[in-house]
């Protein structure tokens, strides 16, 4: 809801996400620039213990949400903070009265997505090109 708040969501999904800080921060970036907060359709999510322990971001357009960078770091993982924020998630889905939610999972992620009554669609190459110096 504020700049400091999506600073600490960057640092947290910079401890291990994809590539790591150099992602996060151009994420945490143009989500800074998109907005958040009341009245946009972004919502994001920082679960805390004594500290912040996961992210999830959540984009709502009608009757369809989309999930985004579901992330606990390693540290705080296999503890349930994953189910907590997706639950917390998806109630909010519900309640904005969306009938579809979608995302991509790693291979990490498929349980508990699953067990939170995803289905899975299809399967989706990642392909990255590495220019030479």
């Amino acid at each position: 809801s504020s700049p400091a708040d999506l600073a600490i969501w960057d640092e947290t999904l910079a401890q291990g996400f994809g590539s790591g800080p150099e992602e996060a921060h151009w994420v945490a970036s143009m989500y800074g620039r998109l907005g958040y907060g009341p009245g946009t359709p972004w919502r994001h999510y920082l679960a805390r213990e004594d500290r912040p322990v996961g992210t999830a971001t959540l984009f709502l357009d009608g009757e369809v949400a989309g999930v985004y960078f579901v992330f606990t770091p390693p540290i705080h993982a296999r503890r349930g903070v994953g189910t907590a924020i997706m639950e917390a998630l998806l109630d909010d889905v519900r309640a904005a009265g969306a009938r579809l939610a979608v995302l991509t999972s790693s291979a990490m992620g498929n349980p508990l997505n699953l067990r939170l009554g995803f289905t899975r669609c299809c399967t989706v190459g990642v392909y990255e090109y590495q220019l030479s110096t």
